[in-house]
């Protein structure tokens, strides 16, 4: 799994953040192959803002 995650700062912690917009399947393939990411939307918040 390859996971681009928004982190704090500081960060402390090794683990990757709670929210992970992007992730995929890591796989064999070698520079300058490429991955494709999924959008991972469930793990940012969501909210309402009220005027």
């Amino acid at each position: 799994m390859i996971v681009i995650s928004v982190e704090p700062v500081p960060d402390n912690s090794p683990t990757p953040f709670a929210m992970k917009p992007l992730v995929g399947t890591a796989g064999t393939a070698t520079a300058p192959a490429t991955h494709d990411f999924g959008l991972n939307l469930a793990s940012l918040p969501i909210g309402t803002v009220t005027r």
